[in-house]
């Protein structure tokens, strides 16, 4: 268990005088999103009880949808080969298929 899973289970917000990471790039995309919540959290405390959020949560959470955003899109374009191979098959399947109802003298349009 590491240590930010030890701590969601003590605490669900992260408040400004607790540790935080340093950097963000070498934790589990699992640590990331606990982390990510428990300053959500602490955002909403902060509104309700403050009227106004600390800086360095502010900071965190900005931190937090960077690192988010970063691994997204490093997802988005490892999947993207394999997109673009099933576009590439679903496109060949459809012009056969199209050839095949030109070739039997069938539209598919209606009069």
């Amino acid at each position: 268990m590491s240590l930010i899973q030890l701590g969601a289970l003590l605490n669900s917000r992260l408040s400004p005088a607790d540790p935080f990471p340093v950097d963000l790039s070498v934790l589990t995309d699992a640590d990331v999103e606990v982390l990510n919540s428990k300053v959500q959290r602490q955002l909403g405390y902060e509104f309700v009880s403050d009227g106004l959020p600390d800086p360095e949560t502010e900071f965190r959470a900005e931190e937090l949808t960077e690192e988010l955003d970063r691994r997204d899109a490093g997802a988005l374009a490892a999947a993207a080969p394999a997109a673009a191979v099933v576009d590439g098959r679903l496109r060949r399947v459809l012009g056969v298929q199209q050839r095949a109802v030109q070739s039997l003298g069938m539209s598919g349009s209606r009069p």
